[in-house]
Formats: structure tokens, C-alpha cells, sequence
């Protein structure tokens, strides 16, 4: 049996095994983002345009704001909000040493924020947001190729395994 997802389960599958890879404080992050050519569907990712710079990130937790410093990857996708994982028409994701992000968004929808992770270290331990579709306590907004999520959502604080707090969060995140 094929996998009705093909490529847009894979760029998600794909941006979870970086971050989860970004996370592992034994990996070496990595400088380039992880691509692959299983898919002849799949969109090329372009991590810099003439026309709109190069793209930028910053992800604040509790107040402490980190800029990342590894490139903006924004990939167009075929959208599924109603699938299993829901797909956004355009995946987001940014990562470096200390932070990293994956977002799925659906372009005019008025929750347009369809998927959400990321991991933030910070004083000697790693905040987490696992994976979630559609988190909860979280405003999502676009304008032009700029996006942005802010609120209160479920994060794992350093040393938790399964009790979360709902901290302040905020993403921003410019596209190249």
C-alpha cells in the first residue's frame, strides 16, 4: 500500500528528525538543513531569495530571545489540513545550536497555524514543545512573507518528562 501523504508527510517526517536530532546534546548540529530527493512531488527548498534577502528567526521563551542563527527553510507543500498529521500549504522551520522550530501553516485560513515544535536551550537545560497539531493557547498570524505565533502553549521544562507548563512563547520567522 503507497502512502497517501508522499512527499508532505515526508517534509514533516523530515523536520521532526532534524529537530529531534538538533536536540540531542551528544549530535553535532548540523549546518545545512536535511534534504532529500525520495520524492518527486516534493518543492525545493530555497533558503535565500534575491528578490526578499536572506530569511530570519528568533524564538523567545519566558522572555529570553535568541535570534537563529541557521537559515529560514521554507518549502510550499500540497495542504491536508484534514489529514493525519494536518499539512499546512507551507512548511517553516529554522535551527541552530541552541534553537530550533518546525511550523506547518495554511495560507487564509483563520487558524492558519496548523502544526507546531521546537526546542529552546537555555541556562543548562532544554525547554520542548513536542509536536503538536494545532496547539492550544496560541495566536498565529501572517503578513506577506513574515509569520508569527505567540502565546502560552504546553512546553516540557529541563528534567520533565510528561508534566508541561504553559510558558510565553513567541516565533517569528521571515521567509527568504
Amino acid at each position: 500500500m503507497t502512502n497517501p501523504f508522499g512527499g508532505p508527510l515526508l517534509a514533516v517526517i523530515l523536520c521532526a528528525a532534524t529537530l529531534t536530532a538538533c536536540s540531542n546534546k551528544s549530535a553535532e548540529p548540523s549546518s545545512q538543513p536535511v534534504r532529500s530527493s525520495a520524492s518527486a512531488t516534493a518543492t525545493p527548498t530555497v533558503p535565500t531569495s534575491a528578490a526578499g534577502g536572506p530569511g530570519r528567526a528568533e524564538l523567545t521563551l519566558n522572555g529570553h530571545i535568541h535570534k537563529i542563527s541557521g537559515p529560514v527553510i521554507c518549502t510550499a507543500q500540497a495542504a491536508n489540513p484534514s489529514g493525519t498529521p494536518p499539512l499546512g500549504n507551507l512548511a517553516i522551520s529554522a535551527s541552530d545550536e541552541t534553537a530550533s522550530f518546525a511550523m506547518s501553516w495554511l495560507a487564509n485560513a483563520p487558524s492558519p497555524l496548523m502544526a507546531l515544535t521546537f526546542n529552546y536551550e537555555l541556562d543548562g537545560g532544554e525547554y520542548t514543545m513536542p509536536y503538536d497539531s494545532q496547539p492550544p493557547n496560541v495566536e498565529a498570524t501572517a503578513q506577506g512573507n513574515n509569520y508569527t505565533v505567540k502565546g502560552t502553549p504546553p512546553v516540557l521544562a529541563p528534567g520533565e518528562d510528561t508534566s508541561t507548563k504553559n510558558l510565553p512563547v513567541e516565533i517569528h520567522a521571515t521567509c527568504p
